[in-house]
């Protein structure tokens, strides 16, 4: 760190009967997404080294300055680590961070378990991306069938993001995206564990059935932008189905005087929203899944 004090990532490691397959679940790459990391802690406790084939290679935060903050990013350099993979070893703290990650965790995984869940101020109906294209696609794309929820997203992610990396790396990945608001709570907590519980059963880690209420929805996400600054007022929430053209949020000055209207720019379901009463111009208000 730049005043002289090391900083490490939390690696917990569960080795069952053999080494591999092995699963590398990742979690507080942002430190306002709190689902993830509280999922892994039921995980740890709950799973034991006989009843796995394999391995699960846990890392509770990756991004420890930024979960200690409760930011999205570090207030060391304020970069978002999930933009700026594969890293730099002589760069920033953030930077250091991301090397790390790729150039000794990633590489022996069977595949990248990548917990996210929102940001601060938004809430998101729960989802799963993998890699739309490359050599790791398909395996990615049943990995993210497996995991249980109820939409699926391919996604051409582009640079920096560690979907790309693992993805050039030949390593199958996902990317799940479950909670917002900076929050933890135990229903959203456990969609985490029983995800993570399908995906050791999907690579033949653990015995036992996946378990899901139906069959994914592959979607494309359209996004939808505040078009000026002010203060937010939702008039639909996560999950609703909405229409073309249907008004998701209305926008007000500060003297309470309505200034702009959010229409929806496809007809769908509302997967993201920023509930937070606070926008700034160019913000993103909603996604809408399709």
């Amino acid at each position: 760190m730049p005043d002289g004090s090391t900083l490490s990532i939390p690696l917990n490691v569960i080795t069952g009967t053999r080494r591999h397959p092995r699963l590398l679940a990742v979690a507080g790459h942002h430190g306002d997404e709190q689902e993830g990391p509280s999922a892994l802690i039921s995980l740890w406790h709950s799973l034991r080294p006989e009843s796995l084939r394999g391995s699960l290679v846990m890392i509770p935060v990756l991004n420890p300055p930024a979960f200690q903050a409760l930011r999205r990013a570090s207030l060391e350099d304020g970069l978002d680590i999930n933009r700026i993979f594969p890293g730099n070893s002589r760069g920033t703290v953030t930077e250091r961070l991301a090397d790390a990650l790729c150039a000794h965790l990633i590489r022996g995984s069977d595949l990248v378990l990548s917990m996210h869940g929102w940001s601060a101020g938004y809430l998101v109906e729960p989802y799963v991306e993998y890699p739309k294209s490359g050599k790791v696609s398909e395996v990615s794309r049943l990995a993210a069938r497996a995991f249980g929820l109820g939409y699926v997203n391919p996604l051409e992610a582009g640079p920096g993001r560690l979907l790309t990396v693992a993805s050039a790396m030949g390593i199958p990945i996902i990317e799940v995206e479950i909670g917002g608001q900076a929050t933890s709570l135990p229903e959203r907590r456990a969609l985490y564990e029983a995800g993570t519980l399908n995906l050791l059963r999907h690579m033949g880690i653990l015995s036992g059935r996946i378990e899901r209420s139906s069959e994914p929805r592959a979607i494309d996400r359209v996004e939808v932008f505040a078009p000026t600054g002010g203060m937010l007022q939702c008039d639909r929430m996560v999950g609703d189905r909405v229409k073309r053209g249907e008004n998701l949020a209305t926008i007000y000055d500060l003297n309470l005087e309505r200034i702009a209207q959010v229409a929806s720019p496809a007809a769908g379901v509302i997967g993201v929203l920023r509930l937070a009463a606070s926008v700034q111009p160019g913000q993103l208000v909603a996604s809408v899944f399709k």
